[in-house]
């Protein structure tokens, strides 16, 4: 390379002070070493600290630092940079950057509580620990926010003030934590159905257009990151969850008050703290209440819909709303459940999404599936209250209740999916489709005889084909991520030792590989399920099991 080249790009200058005052050496400029006031504080108008005896002063550098400079930021566990005595605050991006600095006020975990993780990711790892590689997402392998020039200053150090800071008011860990998201949490929040991910495509330019959708990032990202036990970690987590929900509270009051009129901004708020309650594991419900939320909010933003609102976010977001809502239905009782049913409106948005063979990171290919699914779960409350409170309408099975029963099946019975969409897709949903015919029959188990044959025999054979379907698709397969559903479905439905330990082995092996914390709750669900008869095992006692072991999951 000739010696005109231009020079290799670092992250930071190589500057070493080891002589010199205090400040100097905090900023990492050199110093003339005048006294008692150098000349770089005499320009800055800073004030000259100086050790009063270096040679015998032994303490950690770190805590040396920490004493003369209170206020700095440990970008590592070596590094201490002072961020007081900055020549000039960098230029700010978001009118409210101070508000996000006092995000991070008096914060006991940040910054410098744990030990920060590689700011790349690094795909060849993934894949050789059994994770694959997404369509489409290979651009981020070497994120920019790594290996950006020096002269930036992204962490806002007093490297340099030549540039701006792209995230004003957050530290080094949300830059590290962003880096996750975008390399390994938003991968295992879609599908891999599509070759762009919504979770990267749609959310980020949200994030840095509002505190809001990026705090909630960061949080998201941390609680993945917690999904590999370090206590440091889930420390981290810990911290940005509860500034995320106090950001989140203080927009809704905003909205109710009438002065913050952004109903989007708040919906996707809403269902990215829905996929955070998922990413953690969360057992005790908090993703129904978010649901609920979403709910408003979504329904409010589509009937006053902005121009600016681009349709592939609507069409993105009443996806994850559809997939959210339907797939939690069967986490509540329907002999108690008052859990409304998908707003009109919002159906209606999904039907058109249909109508133009949509296929999502979360619904694959099988958006169509998932809207029959709050109608099998009338039909079968409608079964369950019979059964069980004798109310005084018509018993069950009425005329109507085997018209609707007809029907559905041969909705679910002529599913195919979309044109064009990949073997692992199509594959999983059919797989959806036997999930949901099962779903279907044991919601009508008492009807005995169905109009198309024993209703015992019409179980095994879904049984059977899903089988013949899930050992077609490797357990390692992205596709998985959505799989959580059919899979809770067809534990509940088999007594077969077989099946269960293929169900069991493929969570097994999608905890390992996704990282979520709702697949281990899934099998924990489903374990308990096993342990009990045979006649008290179904979808619809699903939610019993819940009840008796305090585990409240959505299977989203």
């Amino acid at each position: 390379m000739s010696s005109k080249s231009t020079p290799r790009l670092r992250l930071r200058p190589r500057v070493r002070v080891t002589t010199g005052c205090f400040t100097c050496r905090g900023r990492k400029k050199k110093c003339d070493e005048e006294k008692p006031r150098c000349s770089g504080c005499v320009r800055n108008d800073l004030e000259c600290r100086w050790p009063q005896d270096l040679d015998t002063d032994k303490r950690p550098r770190a805590e040396r630092v920490r004493e003369d400079c209170p206020n700095f930021l440990l970008v590592d566990n070596s590094r201490p940079e002072c961020v007081a005595d900055r020549e000039e605050p960098p230029p700010e991006i978001f009118p409210s950057t101070q508000h996000q600095e006092q995000l991070f006020d008096d914060d006991p975990f940040l910054p410098g509580s744990v030990q920060s993780s590689p700011s790349t990711y690094n795909y060849e790892e993934h894949v050789s620990q059994g994770e694959p590689l997404a369509a489409g997402d290979a651009s981020i392998n070497c994120l920019p926010l790594a290996t950006v020039d020096a002269p930036l200053d992204m962490w806002g150090l007093g490297i340099s003030t030549r540039g701006m800071s792209l995230l004003p008011g957050y530290n080094h860990e949300s830059f590290e934590l962003l880096s996750h998201y975008l390399s390994r949490t938003a991968t295992s929040m879609g599908n891999g159905s599509t070759d762009v991910n919504p979770f990267v495509v749609q959310l980020i330019p949200l994030a840095f257009s509002s505190d809001l959708i990026l705090q909630l990032i960061l949080a998201q990202s941390a609680a993945h990151r917690a999904t590999s036990g370090d206590m440091g970690i889930n420390k981290l987590s810990v911290a940005y969850y509860g500034r995320s929900l106090q950001l989140f509270r203080k927009d809704v009051e905003g909205y109710i008050s009438g002065t913050d009129d952004n109903k989007m901004i708040l919906a996707v708020g809403a269902l990215v703290l829905c996929f955070t309650e998922t990413t953690k594991g969360d057992i005790n419900g908090a993703i129904f209440d978010h649901l609920a939320a979403a709910r408003l909010l979504l329904v409010d933003s589509i009937c006053r819909r902005e121009p600016s609102i681009p349709d592939t976010l609507e069409a993105f977001i009443v996806e994850y709303f559809v997939y959210a809502q339907t797939l939690s239905m069967i986490s509540t009782d329907a002999r108690f459940n008052i859990l409304p049913n998908l707003n009109p409106l919002v159906e209606r948005k999904a039907q058109q999404l249909i109508a133009t063979n949509y296929v999502g990171q979360l619904c694959g290919c099988w958006l169509r599936l998932l809207l029959l699914i709050p109608q099998i779960f009338d039909l079968g409350k409608r079964a369950i209250s019979d059964a069980t409170t004798g109310h005084n309408e018509p018993a069950f099975p009425s005329a109507d209740d085997l018209a609707l029963f007809a029907s559905l099946h041969s909705d679910i019975v002529q599913f195919t999916p979309a044109p064009g969409v990949g073997r692992e897709v199509s594959v999983a949903g059919r797989i959806f489709q036997q999930a949901t015919l099962l779903y279907l029959l044991t919601a009508v188990q008492g009807m005995g005889s169905t109009p198309n044959g024993s209703h015992e025999s019409m179980v095994q054979k879904a049984l059977s084909t899903v089988l013949g379907y899930l050992e077609q698709l490797p357990a390692t397969a992205r596709i998985n991520t959505s799989l959580c559903w059919p899979l809770a479905v067809i534990a509940a439905c088999t007594e077969n030792v077989g099946i269960q330990s293929l169900v069991r082995d493929r969570l097994r092996t999608m905890h390992l590989t996704i990282g979520l914390g709702n697949i281990q709750q899934t099998l924990n669900i489903v374990e308990h399920m096993w342990r009990r008869p045979r006649k008290e095992r179904s979808p619809w006692t699903i939610c019993r099991i819940m009840q008796e072991h305090q585990i409240w999951i959505s299977f989203a």
